[in-house]
């Protein structure tokens, strides 16, 4: 639970002054009561309430809908078109879907993940066998897009899966390597659908072809054991089901996942310890890394709290080694490729931020210690971050053998600092609006906002598809850039309607939102179709505002009857300007 910028202490007394900041906690409750709080939902069954934690940004998505309601004395333009991105759900609350009987015509869009037209009979299994040019080829989308982001997978070893396959097929290899191809290409796929460049049918036995057969999967990673191998399997499913943003059950499953990295020690930095080649270090690093970033990506999403906490990490960043024992050549190993990595660093170093972020601002309150020194600490790391980043983009520059970021994964770098200001702004721009605090964060979120969806519809138009389609030629996959959007869009209609910023900019950024999330729903998530029925909520809100303010400011010059008498009669010229104005 989250207080509002009073109640947070965010003040300039002295955060060790402990009796000073209790009486003062006491004074701004009493004063300002509105806090950021969580959601307890019964939903149909009294017997199975679902909580939904404030980090998701569920107490400022119903403040938003509160203020429609209580400007247009409705919840809903529609009360029959409730969605999933209506005040009591965030996007990827999967399991929500199957709890509400008003979403019921979504549910048919989940199983399974995939069309029949995009899948291939698998009858034909042993006659004709996959080759390995066509596994190269169904994978090309996730090693271009995913595995720069997460490479807690060795590509030589998925090669050699692949090779297996081709010759003997994909029952034949162990359990955890058909798990991770299945993951592998099922992305891929998944991927094509945004994608001017589509994939050919794909054998239904290679990808996960609806929740039936991912339950079954499911239950076999409850049955491995601890391995290094299995646990880059559990990983790969978690990972697609991120990317299908079934938040939910990719939390469930990475709950496995920590436990299984916990046991393996992945959580330990290996300089620390004999027995590992450099080779060997350097993967445990970029799995334990990965499975960080998936596991604040989905924390921040649902607003749950951490799984993996800092406290109990002393894992180096890749090419940042700071355990090295004489006579190791480690560092020189890790030195060689430290720029392809480089990617994994700056997102680790995030994904950082966004856990202390959340640690700050959504803790239970006998938990919690939000002091104004703290949040500052939380801007001027987020600050730092993004200096580094671009030195390491000026460097990649100047430098004629260093790759550099692509365009894809420079738009989630910049999307990431944006969507971890508005994390840490947001939870103090409801509360008292003449505070200093709240509005410095309104501003704060406004701009980020701002930044969010012009970024988004630059990239939509520096890609767009010769053939005017909705699919770019290099398609925006990264799961949180619905949520970016969505929650975008209500920062600035809430900011519009509360007058804090104009109405006619908020309009045309809700239609750049719709845009995007047109792309977005080419994956087929159900997600970015409900956010975008929300958007159309607001921007119906903010076209009803605007016209009333249009009147209100419209009645304070002559009426249309007087404006054409004056015509007929010759009136003076500024009446003219006057009423056409």
């Amino acid at each position: 639970m989250i207080p509002t910028s009073n109640a947070t202490n965010l003040g300039p007394h002295s955060p060790n002054n402990d009796s000073h900041r209790t009486k003062r906690r006491r004074v701004d409750d009493e004063s300002s009561p509105v806090r950021e709080v969580g959601l307890m939902r019964t939903g149909f069954d009294q017997s199975k309430p679902r909580f939904i934690v404030s980090g998701s940004g569920i107490h400022f998505i119903r403040t938003v809908y509160e203020l429609l309601a209580g400007k247009w004395n409705s919840t809903h333009t529609n009360p029959n078109t409730a969605t999933p991105a209506s005040e009591n759900i965030v996007p990827g609350e999967d399991d929500q879907l199957s709890e509400s009987t008003n979403n019921s015509h979504l549910l048919a869009s989940s199983p399974p993940f995939f069309r029949e037209n995009e899948v291939g009979d698998s009858s034909q299994l042993s006659s004709d066998p996959i080759s390995f040019h066509q596994l190269v080829e169904f994978s090309e989308s996730y090693f271009t897009n995913w595995h720069p982001l997460f490479p807690f997978l060795h590509a030589p070893a998925v090669l050699g899966i692949f090779e297996a396959i081709s010759r003997h097929g994909i029952q034949t290899v162990a359990p955890s390597d058909a798990l991770i191809v299945r993951s592998i290409i099922s992305i891929s796929l998944a991927d094509s659908r945004q994608s001017t460049k589509r994939l050919p049918q794909v054998l239904r036995h290679l990808i996960f072809y609806n929740n039936a057969k991912l339950g079954s999967t499911f239950q076999l990673t409850m049955a491995l054991s601890a391995t290094f191998e299995n646990l880059q399997a559990t990983i790969s499913l978690e990972l697609f089901l991120i990317s299908m943003m079934k938040f939910n059950y990719a939390s469930r499953l990475g709950g496995l996942a920590v436990r299984m990295a916990y046991s393996l020690g992945c959580h330990r930095c290996p300089a620390l310890f004999d027995g590992f080649t450099p080779t060997e270090s350097q993967l445990r690093r970029r799995v334990f890394w990965s499975l960080y970033c998936m596991e604040r990506m989905v924390s921040q999403s649902l607003g749950l709290p951490l799984d993996l906490r800092d406290d109990d990490i002393d894992v180096c960043y890749p090419g940042e080694e700071k355990h090295m024992r004489s006579g190791s050549d480690t560092l020189n190993s890790e030195e060689s490729n430290v720029q392809q990595l480089r990617l994994l660093t700056d997102l680790s170093k995030h994904a950082r931020i966004r856990g202390r972020v959340l640690e700050l601002r959504n803790k239970s309150l006998s938990g919690r210690e939000e002091t104004f020194e703290r949040a500052m600490g939380m801007q001027a790391e987020l600050a730092k971050w993004v200096n580094e980043v671009s030195e390491e983009d000026e460097d990649s520059l100047e430098a004629e053998n260093s790759p550099s970021l692509s365009p894809a994964h420079k738009l989630i770098i910049q999307i990431l600092q944006h969507e971890s200001s508005i994390a840490l702004n947001r939870p103090l721009i409801t509360s008292n609006s003449t505070n200093t605090y709240s509005q410095s964060a309104l501003q704060n979120c406004i701009s980020a906002s701002r930044a969010i969806i012009s970024l988004l519809r630059q990239f939509q138009r520096n890609n767009a598809s010769p053939d005017g389609s909705l699919a770019l030629k290099v398609p925006m996959v990264w799961s949180l850039f619905t949520w970016s959007a969505w929650m975008s869009c209500f920062v600035l209609a809430y900011a519009a309607l509360e007058g804090h910023c104009k109405l006619g900019p908020a309009k045309k950024y809700a239609k750049k939102t719709l845009v995007i999330l047109e792309h977005l729903s080419l994956r087929q998530t159900v997600w970015p179709d409900s956010c975008a029925d929300a958007v159309k909520q607001l921007s119906h809100a903010l076209d009803r505002s605007y016209q009333a303010s249009t009147v209100i400011v419209g009645s304070n010059r002559p009426s249309q009857a007087t404006f054409i008498s004056n015509l007929q009669h010759a009136a003076e010229p500024q009446h003219r300007n006057e009423a056409s104005t």
